[in-house]
């Protein structure tokens, strides 16, 4: 027993031994293991290590010249293929607007670039202007006419009137010598305005007014539009301002209804081309004439 404990106790004393070496570091199997281990460490960092970091950088040196390369070349392609497709479709339509040139069916409806409308919005911070701030105009008056020519201007204006309708219509006037005879206009008062101008081949402007019924015992003066015709007036005179209107029929004179003037020596026909105040415009397409009137000279002849 008792040799059996002293070998028990001297293997004790070794373990002990060991363990205290281990936890100091100087246990000769541990040195030697650290040792070997910091010789495998220093060889992998001083030669491995760098090499695998070479191999890794050449590797991914290769990698990205191959992937720029590829993207190049798939950019080309599409470059390419874009190109052609392009250069195809124009030549295509140009081949199309060629044909249609050629044949006369060029149709620009198709090619038309309309442009977008903008549908703006509406903006309701815009302030209304009040009626107050809104300057008021008033309508300019119309001009007042107001206008006599002496019997010898209207006598001169008349003769070209009778002289153009007689060269043109001379047959028509013999109807109307007729038919004034049977009808009678209402004669109204009115002033007129006309151009004094001495050229009237392509428009002459006439204005008549009317005279006071002349004395009942003398029948020597001529008759004008059914009406004895006062005596002549010199033409430094001037017509009496009032005009008194006879109670007859009266006419409806809108534009575009065909008329018979009966003057002192002839009549002809017209049509009514314009109202205005004071006066009536006639036009006679066969002598190309152009005639302002008053009611006193217009019969209705339609």
């Amino acid at each position: 027993m008792d040799i059996a404990n002293e070998i028990f106790e001297n293997k004790r004393k070794a373990l002990k031994d060991e363990i205290r070496q281990v936890d100091d570091g100087t246990h000769p199997e541990l040195v030697k293991a650290i040792k070997a281990i910091e010789e495998e460490h220093e060889r992998l960092v001083n030669s491995r290590i760098p090499i695998m970091l070479k191999e890794a950088a050449h590797a991914q040196e290769v990698y990205y010249n191959a992937s720029i390369e590829m993207a190049r070349k798939s950019y080309s392609e599409s470059f390419e293929e874009i190109r052609e497709k392009l250069l195809h479709q124009l030549k295509e339509e140009r081949a199309q607007i060629e044909m249609d040139f050629y044949n006369d069916e060029l149709d620009n409806s198709d090619n038309l670039l309309l442009t977008t409308p903008r549908n703006l919005r509406r903006r309701f911070n815009d302030e209304v202007p009040s009626l107050s701030d809104v300057e008021q105009r008033e309508p300019k008056p119309l001009p007042t006419l107001s206008g006599h020519l002496p019997p010898a201007e209207i006598e001169q204006h008349l003769r070209y009137l009778h002289k153009w309708a007689k060269n043109n219509n001379e047959s028509d006037a013999e109807d109307m010598e007729d038919s004034v005879s049977e009808s009678t206009p209402n004669l109204t008062s009115m002033k007129a305005e006309t151009p004094k101008s001495a050229d009237l081949k392509d428009k002459v402007g006439a204005t008549c007014y009317q005279r006071p019924p002349p004395p009942a015992d003398d029948q020597s003066t001529p008759k004008f539009n059914g009406t004895e015709q006062a005596s002549r007036l010199e033409p430094g005179d001037r017509p009496p301002p009032e005009v008194q209107a006879c109670p007859r029929k009266q006419i409806k004179c809108r534009v575009g209804t065909k008329v018979a003037v009966q003057s002192q020596h002839e009549s002809f026909h017209a049509t009514i081309s314009k109202i205005e105040p004071g006066r009536i415009v006639l036009t006679n397409e066969l002598v190309n004439l152009v005639a302002s009137i008053t009611l006193d000279d217009l019969r209705n002849g339609a």
